[in-house]
């Protein structure tokens, strides 16, 4: 009976250890900075670690030249407790740039595909400051020798994570990157985020602590990772050897969640821009973090707004709600407010607002109206906006296409645009889609005239208008692929116009260079009118690399274009 009671058991061990999933850490220590003898510190506590069988533990770090670990190197940790670092070196790089989102991304590719993994995750280690950036050492992974940082708000977090397949968790070892803006901006890059919305000590994450803690499933890990971090600045704690706590704070964000709150905060401030004011000097009694103690606990300040007595807190009960369930954990130590979740920018003073809203005005998260809120908490808003710049113009069938400036602005803004001809004056309807370096519109246009363009923020303030000439010619039946070539047809459309058609539908077809048609169906047409068919999205064709040949027949009429798909 017990040996049957001990094979029971060892069975149990054994199929529970198969059932763990497969992770890989990787960890991009930035460490060419004041930092580096901590750098090597945590190397070393990762290695007295015991690193479950199911995790792979890749270490790229930079030392500056004055090191004994000068340079950038590869590691795999391996348990030891040598007080060197001794985990075989994978890769030895050299001198490299850990300020340049592209060695980051360089190192996440690298390290995903020669590892892969069922579950896959993140560390960035380094200084840290939210989304600011200005001459200060003090910003995300600064590399001293290259006098190079990375700049969340100038988009290299979006660089970064560009074409790297998605994170079950990112955790930033770094002062003060648990905030809004930041969790906007990777929302779609880890379906977690870990981290301190305020300081994180110079000894960062307790790795001896938290790597044990991927042998069990990914819910218990995000559970258990604030209060661990926390704990461990507790007096006399594994991180402070002081008899008084250090302050900190740590949570998990799920982004899922996230976007949707995202959502639902733009329609709270859009509804109650009036009470700007009021809520400037409601931030008064909560507690103030970071740089210029211009951050906020976003839980402290939607609580706030529940009591508030004004129409706002209604809508912040909700809001609030949906806040507690994007926060899948959190822990705070050392505060007698309710804080530890993530940050809020809301500077206290105007000159703070003024020097630091041009920006902001560069993040994600400033499309979701806060900063256009935050432009009437010193008073009305009475600045009229730059005038509007164009870049390019050109025609393609019945629609004109603008490129245009982003215009830096604090409020947002309507892009107005009306014609002029034969002295009559009309309004244009435009369709808008912003990018990180310009503005696309797209307006419907039948004939030459002059165009008119003026922007307007939403206290009604307008800028001086810009005026240029369109040229209109009688569009020539054609098909466009575009872009063409294209890497793939997701996100690709054909543009046809055909002046006569006989039939409602016409017939598309898709032929490679063999004569084999590929894919073929009907596209609604009307004479004289531009059509459009997104084939990537609305049809879901994929086409492998090569040369096709598109045919669009309607009756007799015939439009044929080339369409080329690179690797």
């Amino acid at each position: 009976m017990k040996l049957c009671i001990l094979l029971a058991l060892i069975c149990i061990l054994f199929s529970s250890g198969l059932q763990a999933e497969n992770w890989t850490l990787l960890v991009y220590m930035a460490a060419d900075n004041g930092l580096s003898e901590y750098a090597a510190a945590d190397i070393r506590e990762m290695q007295s670690a015991v690193i479950p069988s199911n995790v792979n533990l890749i270490v790229q770090a930079d030392f500056p030249s004055t090191s004994q670990y000068a340079g950038c190197r590869r590691y795999k940790i391996q348990h030891s407790t040598s007080s060197a670092i001794n985990s075989p070196i994978i890769q030895v790089l050299g001198v490299v740039n850990s300020g340049d989102p592209n060695t980051l991304n360089d190192f996440m590719d690298w390290g995903f595909r020669k590892y892969p993994a069922e579950r896959k995750m993140v560390v960035i280690w380094s200084h840290g400051d939210s989304w600011f950036k200005d001459a200060s050492s003090k910003w995300i992974c600064p590399d001293a020798s290259s006098e190079a940082l990375m700049s969340v708000a100038n988009g290299d977090l979006f660089t970064a994570f560009s074409g790297i397949p998605k994170l079950d968790i990112l955790l930033f070892d770094a002062c003060s990157m648990q905030s809004v803006e930041v969790l906007y901006e990777v929302r779609q890059y880890a379906d977690y985020v870990v981290g301190s919305e305020d300081l994180v000590p110079a000894n960062g994450f307790p790795y001896h602590e938290m790597i044990p803690l991927f042998a069990l499933p990914i819910a218990d890990i995000l559970l258990q990772l604030p209060a661990i971090y926390t704990q461990s600045y507790a007096a006399l704690g594994s991180q402070n050897p002081e008899y008084n706590d250090i302050s900190t704070t740590c949570s998990v964000i799920k982004t899922s969640i996230f976007q949707q709150f995202s959502n639902e905060f733009e329609v709270l401030v859009m509804n109650n821009r009036n009470l700007a004011p009021q809520l400037l000097q409601l931030r008064t009694s909560l507690y103030s973090m970071n740089t210029m103690d211009a951050d906020l606990d976003m839980r402290e300040f939607l609580t706030a707004l529940t009591t508030a007595n004004t129409s706002i807190s209604i809508d912040a009960v909700a809001l609030l709600e949906l806040w507690d369930q994007c926060v899948v954990q959190s822990s705070a130590l050392g505060y007698s407010h309710n804080i530890g979740t993530a940050t809020i920018w809301f500077p206290e003073y105007w000159v703070h607002f003024d020097n630091w809203w041009s920006h902001y005005y560069k993040l994600d998260f400033a499309n979701k109206s806060w900063l256009s809120l935050l432009n009437l908490a010193w008073g009305d808003d009475v600045s009229p906006p730059e005038k509007p710049i164009l870049l390019s113009q050109y025609t393609v069938f019945n629609t004109l296409y603008l490129k245009v400036a982003h215009v830096p602005d604090p409020d947002r803004l309507i892009h107005s645009f009306y014609y002029v001809y034969d002295q009559v004056t009309e309004p244009l309807t435009a369709s808008i889609r912003q990018y990180q370096d310009y503005i696309q519109v797209k307006i419907p246009i039948q004939r030459s005239c002059s165009v008119v363009y003026q922007l307007i923020d939403l206290s009604g303030n307008e800028s001086d208008s810009i005026s240029f000439d369109v040229f209109y010619d009688l569009p020539q039946d054609a098909i466009i692929a575009a872009p063409n070539p294209a890497r793939s047809t997701q996100n690709s459309y054909l543009k046809f116009y055909m002046q006569e058609c006989t039939q409602s539908l016409g017939d598309l077809s898709v032929f490679n260079m063999k004569g084999q048609r590929v894919y073929s169906c009907r596209v609604p047409m009307s004479g004289g009118t531009e059509g459009i068919l997104a084939y990537g999205y609305k049809t879901h064709i994929e086409l492998s690399a090569g040369i096709y040949v598109v045919v669009l027949t309607n009756g007799k009429r015939k439009l044929v274009t080339k369409l080329c798909i690179i690797p």
